[in-house]
C-alpha cells in the first residue's frame, strides 16, 4: 500500500482505498460521512507502575471518517477525521485516554493500481498530536477543509472514474513531543505522583474562601495553553508567586488541576462541584474535562437531583447531555410528573421556550412513542 519516503519515520500506516469514488460523492447528501472498518495501529502503549515500564500492542484501535461533501461551510472541500476506540488492554486497565501523532495524506491511484507506481499524491496535512478522551462524546479529530474537490476532480468532471487512498500514518510522541506546540494535556507521560508535592510546586492559588493551592507552573503550562500563556505571557500573574482566584470555587478548581495533571476526573465529586467545574474548564478552554464533566453527570442522574440536571442541561449547550437528561424523565414520566420537583420546575421554567419545547419532546416521546 502507499508509502512515500518522507513517511519513513513513521511507526504505523494504515491505508483506506474508496474505489469509484466520483459514485459516492454524486450520491451522497451535503455533511453526510464515510467510515471506514476499524483497524489497529501498531503503535506502542507504554504503562508505568512502580518504576517498571510495561509495553504492550499493538493496542490501538481506530475508524476513519470522509465527508465527500465537505462538512458545515466546507462544501468545497473533502473533510476528513480519525476517531478513536479503547481497545480490551485499555478497558481492562481504565485508561480513559490515547494520545497520537498522526498525519493525513491522500492519493489518487491509477485504475486497478495497488501499488505505489499508479499514486499521484493529492494532499497531506501537518503532523498533529491529539489527546483522545474515550469518554468524550466529540472525539473525532481532522480536517474541515482538508482537500478541494477542485483537485480531486480537475475540470470540474465529477462523473470521471476517480480511486482515492486515503493514508493516516502514526508517528512516534517521543519523536515529535518536542516540537510539538503544547495543547490540552498534550504530555504523554501521567504526572498524577507529582500533584499535591510541595517538593515541586512554585505557584500558589489563593480563593475568596480563604482556601489555598499549591502546583507546578511547568506541569500546567504543559496540559493547558491557558496556564501556558498565563504564566508565559506578559501578564502580571505570570511572575507572581501567589496569585488570587476570584468567584471560584477551591474544589472544583483544585479537580481542573487534578485533571491537568492525571487527564482524570476525579472520583466522589459532588453535582453541584461538577457543575462549577465545567464552567471552570469551559472558561479556560479544557474542553477535554468538560467532556468527562457532562458524562459523569449524566450518569449520576436519579430520582433526587434529576430537577437539578435538566435544569443545567437547557443551560449549557450540549445536545446530548440534554437527551440523556430528557430519556431519563421520560422512562420515569409515571413518578415524577407529580413530584413537587416537577410542580417547582414548572413554575420557574413555563415562560421559558427552552423548558417548554424540552416538555414537549417528553411527552412526544411517551404518548406517541418518538424517539429522543
Amino acid at each position: 500500500m502507499p508509502k512515500n519516503k518522507s513517511c519513513d519515520d513513521s511507526i504505523s500506516v494504515h491505508t483506506w482505498i474508496l474505489r469509484d469514488f466520483q459514485d459516492h460523492f454524486n450520491e451522497i447528501k451535503p455533511d453526510a460521512y464515510l467510515m471506514s472498518d476499524k483497524f489497529g495501529s501498531s503503535q506502542q502503549l507504554s504503562i508505568h507502575s512502580e518504576g517498571e515500564t510495561e509495553s504492550k500492542g499493538p493496542t490501538h484501535t481506530w475508524r476513519l471518517k470522509v465527508y465527500p461533501k465537505g462538512r458545515t461551510s466546507s462544501d468545497e472541500h473533502l473533510s476528513i477525521y480519525i476517531k478513536a476506540f479503547p481497545s480490551d488492554y485499555e478497558t481492562t486497565h481504565g485508561i480513559p485516554s490515547r494520545t497520537a501523532t498522526y498525519q493525513f495524506r491522500l492519493f489518487r491511484l491509477a485504475s486497478n493500481s495497488e501499488s505505489s507506481d499508479g499514486l499521484s499524491l493529492l494532499e497531506m496535512s501537518k503532523k498533529v498530536t491529539q489527546q483522545f478522551i474515550f469518554e468524550s462524546p466529540n472525539q473525532s479529530f481532522g480536517s474541515v477543509k482538508f482537500c478541494p474537490h477542485t483537485k480531486i476532480f480537475p475540470n470540474n468532471k465529477t462523473s470521471t472514474k476517480t480511486d482515492l487512498a486515503i493514508q493516516v500514518n502514526f508517528f512516534s510522541n517521543d519523536q515529535l513531543l518536542k516540537d510539538s506546540k503544547p495543547s490540552e494535556c498534550s504530555s504523554l507521560a501521567t504526572m498524577e505522583k507529582f500533584f499535591g508535592d510541595d517538593r515541586f510546586n512554585d505557584v500558589e492559588f489563593e480563593f475568596d474562601c480563604g482556601t489555598k493551592i499549591k502546583a507546578n507552573r511547568f506541569a500546567l503550562a504543559l496540559r493547558s495553553q491557558y496556564f501556558e500563556k498565563l504564566f508565559g505571557g506578559d501578564w502580571m500573574e505570570s511572575k507572581a508567586t501567589t496569585i488570587p482566584i476570584r468567584h471560584s470555587k477551591a474544589e472544583s478548581f483544585r479537580a481542573m488541576l487534578y485533571y491537568l495533571y492525571t487527564t482524570k476526573l476525579e472520583s466522589g465529586l459532588s453535582l453541584d462541584t461538577l457543575k462549577n467545574l465545567y464552567f471552570e474548564a469551559d472558561m479556560r478552554e479544557i474542553y477535554g474535562l468538560r467532556d468527562l464533566v457532562v458524562s459523569r453527570m449524566a450518569d449520576m442522574i436519579d430520582q433526587d437531583n434529576w430537577g437539578n440536571v435538566v435544569e443545567f442541561s437547557l443551560q449549557i449547550d450540549d445536545e446530548r447531555f440534554r437527551k440523556r437528561a430528557l430519556t431519563y424523565v421520560e422512562k420515569n414520566w409515571d413518578e415524577l410528573k407529580k413530584t413537587k420537583e416537577m410542580k417547582r420546575l414548572f413554575l420557574a421554567k413555563c415562560e421559558t421556550m427552552d423548558w417548554i419545547s424540552w416538555i414537549e419532546d417528553v411527552i412526544k416521546a411517551k404518548v406517541f412513542g418518538g424517539r429522543i
